[in-house]
């Protein structure tokens, strides 16, 4: 081989080596130094985390694990992402005490849970709000609910919860977010099991504000998920988790995909739930040595699609 067309293709060689191993081609997520945190968790007396919930300031964390126990953290600011337990004379081991929560929500001073029959508050006798769900979202004045098909609007009372009049066009609804009244839904007209077939974004009143396709039958299509595990709604993004996969999708609010990231590539591997605070993203895995991460979406640096 002449010498000029071996140094040719040594230096393709290293490019394509190097393109691997940063994962930076094809769409694929490029971090920045600042952009990524495994966050500094005190104590970790939960086992299996579900779920996770955080104040809309960032300033309270709540983990649900798989034996429906809820722990709540407060944020150490003195980290980059670091939450202390949240020890009291009454929870000395920072669990609150709510029975058989199943999924859990953060809103305002009110911690929601789902029981697997009502919604309920913690620390609040008085309010019960019966209602059978597949996923919700909920405000401070209103709870949006997917039961077997559907989306429903309820008005938060002080007792409970009333049903409004309004109308959504969705059909079965796989993961459910709200956020200053718009409402982003995942979809399916197949089983809840099934890959996502749409993202759909609604207004306060039902409105369509925006509907795309998801590639539900076409894996090797940047638009499939393998499941709608969590949607959340920023000020200008939504998330969406596949945690069956490992996929989180970034859609802006017209419905578009704007990149699919691979977590394992990211050093993050068996995601199970995601919630944002201030348009932070928290990821929280299976892990019981780095249960949660912190991705701050204004220090991203994507490849070119």
């Amino acid at each position: 081989m002449p010498r000029v067309y071996y140094t040719y293709f040594v230096k393709l060689l290293f490019l394509l080596l190097i393109c691997a191993v940063l994962s930076s081609c094809g769409g694929e997520w490029v971090s920045g130094n600042s952009s990524l945190y495994s966050c500094r968790v005190s104590d970790i007396p939960f086992s299996s985390a579900q779920k996770i919930s955080l104040s809309s300031d960032g300033e309270a964390l709540y983990v649900l694990d798989r034996y429906n126990h809820v722990y709540e953290y407060i944020r150490n600011s003195a980290l980059t992402c670091g939450f202390e337990l949240a020890r009291t004379p009454e929870n000395s081991d920072g669990q609150i005490p709510v029975s058989m929560a199943e999924e859990i929500e953060r809103v305002g001073s009110y911690l929601y849970y789902y029981d697997g029959i009502s919604i309920l508050r913690y620390d609040d006798e008085d309010f019960l709000c019966d209602v059978s769900l597949q996923a919700m979202a909920i405000a401070t004045s209103y709870i949006y609910y997917a039961p077997s098909a559907g989306l429903e609007k309820l008005r938060i009372q002080s007792s409970g919860c009333v049903k409004t009049e309004t109308s959504f066009s969705a059909t079965r609804v796989m993961a459910l977010d709200e956020n200053s009244g718009w409402i982003a839904a995942v979809e399916t007209s197949g089983a809840l099991s099934d890959p996502p077939q749409r993202l759909s974004i609604y207004d306060d009143d039902g409105s369509v504000i925006a509907r795309a396709a998801l590639a539900a039958g076409d894996e090797s299509n940047s638009l499939h998920f393998c499941s709608a595990t969590r949607v959340r709604l920023g000020s200008s993004f939504v998330a969406l988790l596949d945690a069956e996969c490992g996929y989180l999708g970034v859609f802006n609010l017209n419905g578009g995909l704007e990149h699919r990231l691979d977590l394992s590539t990211l050093g993050i591997w068996s995601p199970v739930d995601m919630d944002i605070a201030q348009d932070d993203l928290y990821l929280l895995t299976s892990s019981t040595v780095n249960p949660i991460y912190f991705l701050d979406f204004a220090s991203f640096a994507f490849g070119e699609e």
